[in-house]
């Protein structure tokens, strides 16, 4: 496993997935994976998956096609463990 410091805490990820823009993860306090069924991303953002900007869709549609994700990649948001662990 990867970790990697965030604004607000850490994020930890398998080895295998890429992280697209990782020298902006200390000032990121957002995580949001993309995923085209053979590969995996690791993209750091200011704002939460619902709250991306078209420039940041842009910026990050930049990194996929240049990493080699197929076209129709999808993107996720992360949410906290303590979310989750309240909705169990």
């Amino acid at each position: 496993m990867k970790k990697r410091k965030i604004q607000h805490g850490k994020v930890k990820f398998p080895r295998f997935w890429i992280e697209m823009n990782p020298k902006y993860a200390k000032k990121s306090k957002n995580v949001v994976i993309c995923v085209d069924g053979f590969r995996v991303g690791v993209y750091y953002t200011e704002n939460k998956v619902e709250d991306l900007t078209i420039e940041e869709m842009v910026e990050i549609a930049t990194y996929a096609y240049g990493l080699g994700f197929d076209e129709d990649y999808r993107i996720y948001g992360l949410i906290e463990q303590s979310v989750a662990d309240n909705t169990l």
